[in-house]
Parts: structure tokens; C-alpha cells; sequence
């Protein structure tokens, strides 16, 4: 699911994956890979980043896209083969790899869902700028960032944390058609948080 976190909570990260299975894909995703398919007449190809237990990269297939799901998690590349339809199959490529060093192909759709956080401050750079090389023009990025009121944002986070400015320089040329800023307690992986949390979709 993510790019560096720590595994030693709830049986690492192949037990999330396992008390995850079968949830609900995470928003903005489903509006965003719907906006996807009308400004780009169908599906096409797209990367999962970050997949994890694999329910985006799962539904993208069913709506007839190729993916590429990514993660540097062993675990994940199991988990997704696991559950994916023999006539899906031969749409889908996994790779294990970290997100500043990972290949990606031309893509039309990124998505990264509570992923590039966990790239970490100097890892983030260099995985934004290899998603934003195999964007085609009019492709769409859609994902997580955690905002400064997070409980990970310490003062020498292991995360790469962006608040609205940062995230909107970031994003600049892009069309931004979703962009919710949220912040609520709750469970994680590692127990009660707070979280400060961005949901972004932006066609290039």
C-alpha cells in the first residue's frame, strides 16, 4: 500500500491487506477515473501506485483498462495476482519497486492512493517528476497527500507532507477538478490518529 511505512503493526502489511480485503475503492477514484474515460473516449493505460491490496487496480480492470500496479511491497504483488479474472489478466503488469525508482509506461491514468506520502521527503521529488514524465497530455492524476496537521507530519517526518499552497504550486498547469481538503480523528494501521488528508484529481 505504501512506499517505506513500517510493517511491524497488525502482522505487516500482508495482514492489512488481508483485514482490507475487499473494501470499497478509496475517493476520489471513482470520479475521477469515470472523468477519465469521457475526456479520453474509453479506457486506456493506466498505474496504480501504491496498490496494495489491489481494489483500485481490480476495478480498473473491470472497466477494461490496462494497469501497471506498483508497490514496493512484496506482499502486494500477491495480494493483487491473487484476485485478479483470468480475462483480466492479460491486462495487468505488477511491479515491485520503489516509487523514485519505478518504470512506468505512457499513461493516461495515475492513480496514487495513500501512496506517495510514504515515498518520504526525499523520495517524493523524484516520483512525482517520473509520474509527471509518462502523463500524456490530458491524462489524468488522482490521489493522496497529507496535509501538515496530520499526526505524521513531526517535525522531522519520515513522510513528504504538502499543505493547500504547496499542493496547488505542485499541480500547476494542470486542470484541477477535484481538490478536498479533509481532517478528522480516526483508526489506522498503527492505531487512533488525527489526519489531515488532500483528495486531488487533475487532467494535465
Amino acid at each position: 500500500m505504501s512506499d517505506t511505512q513500517d510493517e511491524e503493526d497488525d502482522g505487516g502489511w500482508a495482514g492489512f491487506y488481508e483485514k482490507t480485503r475487499g473494501r470499497p475503492t478509496r475517493a476520489p477514484f471513482a470520479e475521477a477515473v469515470s472523468l477519465a474515460e469521457q475526456r479520453q473516449g474509453g479506457p486506456g493505460m493506466a498505474a496504480d501506485i501504491g496498490c496494495g491490496d489491489g481494489a483500485e487496480t481490480h476495478a480498473l480492470l473491470k472497466r477494461g483498462w490496462r494497469v501497471l500496479a506498483v508497490d514496493s511491497e512484496p506482499a502486494a504483488a500477491r495480494f493483487v495476482g491473487a484476485e485478479v479474472d483470468a480475462d483480466d489478466a492479460p491486462r495487468l503488469q505488477v511491479l515491485t519497486a520503489s516509487f523514485d525508482v519505478m518504470v512506468l509506461p505512457a499513461l493516461d491514468f495515475a492513480w496514487a492512493g495513500m501512496a506517495l506520502p510514504f515515498s518520504g521527503p526525499a523520495g517524493f521529488t523524484p516520483a512525482w517528476q517520473r509520474i509527471l514524465a509518462a502523463l500524456e497530455p490530458g491524462g489524468c492524476f488522482a490521489g493522496h497527500f497529507f496535509g501538515p496537521n496530520d499526526s505524521w507530519a513531526t517535525p522531522e517526518p519520515e513522510l513528504a507532507i504538502h499543505d493547500a499552497v504547496a499542493l496547488r504550486a505542485l499541480l500547476a498547469g494542470f486542470d484541477i477538478v477535484v481538490f478536498n481538503e479533509r481532517e478528522w480523528d480516526g483508526p489506522s494501521g498503527g492505531g487512533p490518529k488525527h489526519w489531515h488528508l488532500f483528495e486531488v484529481a487533475a487532467f494535465r
